[in-house]
């Protein structure tokens, strides 16, 4: 975000941007429009066009790079060019900003695996210890720190042998590596989608087997940390595949795309069950809403509340605060929105 933010505008080298600027027609003020009306769209041209490491990798792979068993490297080469390589082929060069950027995501995803806090990345195996993560740590990776070294350097791989890392744990550091580069390849459509998936999965996934785990959106901020989380640590629901048909079914990508995006997330969490079922019957799917775990969160709370409201009148201000209402879609005794 700061590396995307820092190229807006490069006014003191342009005098082209600095009139669009006196205008009030520049990035800048582009951005502080995006963020007051959340123009998806806008905001995509505009991190496609600014985000140089995303165009880096964009300009060089079509497919997510996650999909599929190819081996992806970055790689510093001996007469110190920087390089994508697939298969063990170089397929195009790329900036030392664009290392550095994918580097400082791998790092971080190498501390969340820990599962300290957010949990391991879905699908892939733990540590086995925080010694593998600690003995990648130790390894120098920046590319301005390589290119100076000289040699071939490899980024997973070397940094792998370097740190003397067992087979298992390898694997693992190569996958994280292959999501730090998924992660700076994605659009924002991607990011944006997945950001209403994980909202979908807070809210309507419901209790689960183990209802003791439920999730607890007594609150905004609550919920808002459980939809990072799940951001992090994906958490699949009978309620998801339904949702991925709706995504399928939305206008291309652009300024209506955006809009319909806009009005599904606030339907999700509004949890207004009636009109995200005629949301979708106007996009052409028929298929019924999946309810069944929500339900079973709500079936969950009431049966906390006090049987004789007579005596205890709270309880059921209390379980609809607790629950939200699934029509309503807000707290106990807070307005209703238009």
């Amino acid at each position: 975000a700061v590396k995307f933010v820092s190229a807006l505008d490069p006014s003191t080298t342009s005098f082209v941007t600095r009139l669009l600027q006196m205008f009030g027609v520049g990035e800048l003020e582009s951005m502080s429009w995006i963020l007051a009306t959340h123009s998806v769209h806008i905001l995509e041209q505009l991190h496609k066009k600014r985000f140089l490491p995303r165009s880096d990798l964009n300009r060089l792979l079509q497919t997510d790079p996650r999909n599929g068993n190819n081996s992806l490297q970055l790689v510093a080469t001996e007469n110190a060019k920087f390089q994508l390589w697939q298969d063990g082929y170089a397929i195009g060069e790329v900036k030392a900003e664009t290392i550095d950027i994918v580097l400082g995501v791998w790092r971080e995803l190498q501390s969340e695996h820990l599962g300290d806090d957010e949990g391991p990345v879905e699908g892939l195996l733990p540590w086995s210890s925080e010694d593998a993560v600690s003995a990648l740590r130790r390894v120098p990776i920046d590319a301005v720190t390589i290119r100076e070294e000289g040699g071939f350097f490899a980024w997973p791989d070397t940094v792998i042998e370097r740190a003397c890392l067992g087979e298992k744990d390898g694997q693992v550091a190569r996958q994280l590596f292959l999501h730090a580069l998924a992660d700076v390849w994605e659009s924002i459509w991607h990011k944006y989608e997945r950001k209403i998936m994980a909202q979908a999965k807070v809210t309507f996934g419901g209790p689960g087997e183990n209802a003791p785990n439920s999730l607890d959106v007594s609150s905004a901020e609550v919920e808002a940390t459980h939809v990072h989380t799940l951001l992090e640590h994906d958490q699949g629901t009978m309620f998801c595949s339904w949702l991925k048909d709706v995504f399928e079914a939305l206008p291309a990508k652009g300024s209506q795309r955006a809009t319909s995006l806009r009005a599904l997330e606030r339907l999700l969490q509004d949890r207004d069950t009636h009109r995200l079922q005629k949301f979708s019957q106007k996009l052409g799917v028929d298929s019924r809403l999946p309810v069944a775990r929500l339900q079973a969160e709500l079936s969950q709370k009431l049966a906390s509340v006090a049987a004789n409201l007579a005596e205890d009148p709270s309880g059921l201000v209390d379980f609809v605060t607790q629950s939200k209402h699934p029509l309503l879609g807000c707290l106990g005794g807070a307005d209703l929105k238009p």
